[in-house]
């Protein structure tokens, strides 16, 4: 169990892309060993269960494991190899649709390259950086820091906020020119992100009418901002928005006013949540970007681009972040894929993992189970093998007679197991993006491979009794 949690914790935190440290729960202990004693035990049972009643003159003249008895424990047999083919192919479907959900997540196009992007989020909550006067200043310093190593690539300081999306919702009154928006937040929701003046080239956002952000854009210079393609459509239909001016009460800036000097092309919200909101409603929404001179970043995320040893360029960071501010605590370090699918997705991954261990499991002792009721099958007919043998048949035809059975039990898994798994899967809707519970391929893909397996698992014994010698079958017992 302690190594269990060990490797349960290594692999949660590699999950997470964050330290998940993982302790032994003393009662979940003692339920598990429980559990398993249980289980033993009844299983333990049944034999001696179903040995009452036995008539031992019976059994003795009809040459043991021919009677009703016997008949019984091989037809629990039956029952349970046909519930384990059920249960594998409730657990490959399963899989299969998270493993699908998985690959759309980590294929989605989020309008910019978050593959290429390394983010280092920092923890500024507990530390004096935690006034916004000074999160302002370390993500300058920090900035001209790195800035000044010359050995990495596009290196970039924005903030991060924790809310719905990952960024700054703004829904106080929006005012054009002193023209108010006639449309409610509801309808106009618009997202609003801080960065440095090279944020647009480190994450990778093209730069479509006017200008980016640059090192004149500072607290006490103009308010501006830059607005994405859809934001300006939205505001200014068919008009140019650069000079445009507009204004929301809330943002601390001298006139109140924030005049665009940019656009850039349409993308995802760039924050944590930037892809559950991309994945969920799949439209682009409005956003706004501020210089973050400008403003009063609550956490900050360090971004950099780089073409090769991303590995090696964050650990530079981080040493340099822990010389800079070492009360700062790093909270992750990954891509920024990785960390947007550890935000939000970690429960698709975490289940794709665990049904796909447990499919693999399944799969394995399924396959064992139906060679055992096979391989006993064939072993109680071995004198009607030989017999069939003696009379003439041939080779095709005992394999037929005894593929029959298995055919049945086969069937009998996939139908049952198909209509779980199609009540499990649909259970599992909320997990599932890019593909329906009912996803006809991932079905097939099933379907196919228990067959494969139920196949393989009957080759040996279908081979043996082929081979079967009709006078030692006729000799058999």
């Amino acid at each position: 169990a302690l190594l269990g949690i060990n490797a349960a914790g290594v692999w949660l935190s590699n999950l997470m892309y964050s330290p998940l440290p993982l302790q032994v729960n003393l009662p979940v202990l003692l339920f598990g060993v429980g559990v398993a004693l249980l289980t033993g035990t009844l299983v333990g049972l049944i034999p001696i269960v179903q040995t009452r009643g036995l008539d031992v003159r019976q059994f003795l003249q009809e040459g043991g494991g021919t009677t009703a008895t016997g008949r019984g424990r091989f037809n629990l047999r039956r029952v349970f190899a046909t519930a384990e083919v059920s249960l594998t192919l409730v657990l490959v479907t399963s899989a299969g649709l998270l493993a699908k959900s998985y690959l759309f997540l980590d294929g989605f196009d989020l309008g910019y390259d978050a593959d290429g992007l390394t983010a280092i989020n920092l923890r500024l909550r507990g530390t004096s950086y935690e006034d916004e006067a000074q999160a302002t200043l370390l993500a300058r310093q920090l900035s001209e820091r790195l800035d000044r190593l010359g050995t990495l690539g596009s290196v970039s300081v924005w903030s991060t906020f924790r809310t719905r999306t990952g960024v700054r919702e703004v829904d106080d009154p929006i005012t054009l020119d002193d023209q108010a928006l006639s449309r409610s937040y509801e309808d106009f929701p618009i997202e609003s992100i801080d960065g440095t003046p090279s944020f647009f080239k480190t994450v990778g956002l093209r730069i479509v009418n006017g200008r980016g952000f640059t090192g004149q854009d500072t607290h006490t210079a103009l308010p501006v901002a830059v607005v994405n393609e859809l934001a300006a459509e939205r505001l200014w239909p068919g008009e140019n928005p650069l000079g445009k001016r507009f204004r929301m009460e809330s943002r601390d800036t001298p006139s109140g006013w924030l005049t665009v000097v940019g656009v850039v092309a349409n993308s995802y919200p760039i924050g944590d949540a930037g892809l559950f909101v991309a994945a969920y409603t799949q439209r682009l929404w409005p956003l706004m970007f501020r210089p973050l001179a400008q403003t009063s970043p609550r956490n900050l995320t360090v971004g950099v681009r780089v073409d090769q040893n991303p590995a090696s360029t964050a650990r530079t960071i981080q040493a340099e972040i822990q010389e800079l501010a070492p009360g700062v605590v790093v909270e992750q370090n990954a891509t920024m894929r990785q960390i947007l699918l550890a935000a939000n997705f970690s429960d698709v991954r975490f289940g794709r993992t665990l049904f796909s261990a447990f499919a693999m499991l399944s799969l394995c002792l399924a396959v064992l189970g139906v060679y055992g009721v096979v391989a006993e099958g064939i072993r109680r007919r071995i004198p009607e093998i030989g017999i069939r043998r003696a009379l003439g048949a041939r080779y095709s035809d005992v394999v037929r007679l005894v593929a029959q059975e298995v055919l049945w039990l086969g069937v009998a898994g996939l139908v049952c197991g198909s209509a779980a798994a199609f009540g499990v899967t649909r259970a599992l809707r909320h997990l599932l993006f890019g593909t329906s519970s009912a996803d006809p391929a991932t079905f097939l893909f099933a379907v196919v491979t228990i067959s494969a397996a139920v196949v393989v698992a009957c080759y040996l014994p279908l081979r043996y009794a082929a081979r079967v010698d009709p006078m030692v079958a006729l000799r058999y017992e």
